[in-house]
């Protein structure tokens, strides 16, 4: 089975076990509503100076390094009443994913060349995998992996006919249940870069 043919799958488990669901904290913020310039000299720009993995060339990829680390390049962007708000694929290894913005559907979506505050609700984000999909609720503890994202920035820099971003997560939390566990040290960086037509 494809992976598009088990997206509906996927995204059924999603919903079941509170895709819309998440980590709240204050109003979403939008850092900068600019594609970001890392060449500008702003000494401020933290991203900047973080060496990130690159999805490109190679095309279809999501890419996780650092404290937490997976990759795919079996992947498609997954939308929530028409908002794009993650993507969802087959991981290296086989099990499936989800990684998305963990707030509720209806507070805002990553639709919008910006960079995105992943310390303001709705843009903390949360990966999870499982070799049956990521529905982690009923299995036994240590059978899914993931991690929530409390702090750090998400930055879209293509909408279509791809979905590029990179991001940089500062704060981690265990992410295999629906709530953020125990704190994780170190940080993660990553980038997606998957058709979203």
């Amino acid at each position: 089975m494809t992976m598009l043919e088990r997206l509906p799958i996927a995204f059924a488990l999603c919903l079941s076990v509170g895709c819309g669901e998440g980590v709240h904290s204050d109003p979403g913020e939008i850092i900068d509503d600019e594609t970001p310039d890392a060449s500008d000299g702003d000494d401020d720009d933290a991203d900047a100076a973080v060496d990130l993995p690159s999805c490109s060339p190679d095309g279809m990829r999501v890419v996780l390094e650092g404290a937490f680390t997976a990759s795919s390049t079996d992947a498609v962007t997954i939308h929530h009443e028409g908002h794009l708000i993650g993507v969802a694929g087959t991981q290296a290894g086989g099990d499936d994913f989800i990684f998305r913005r963990a707030g509720d559907a209806a507070d805002g979506d990553i639709e919008a060349i910006a960079t995105f505050d992943v310390s303001q609700y709705p843009h903390n984000f949360h990966y999870i995998s499982g070799p049956d999909g990521p529905d982690c609720e009923f299995v036994p503890e240590g059978t899914c992996e993931g991690i929530y994202a409390l702090a750090g920035s998400f930055t879209v820099t293509q909408l279509v006919p791809s979905f590029e971003a990179t991001f940089v997560f500062t704060e981690l939390a265990d992410g295999e249940g629906e709530d953020p566990g125990e704190a994780i040290a170190g940080e993660v960086t990553g980038c997606i870069s998957i058709p979203n037509e």
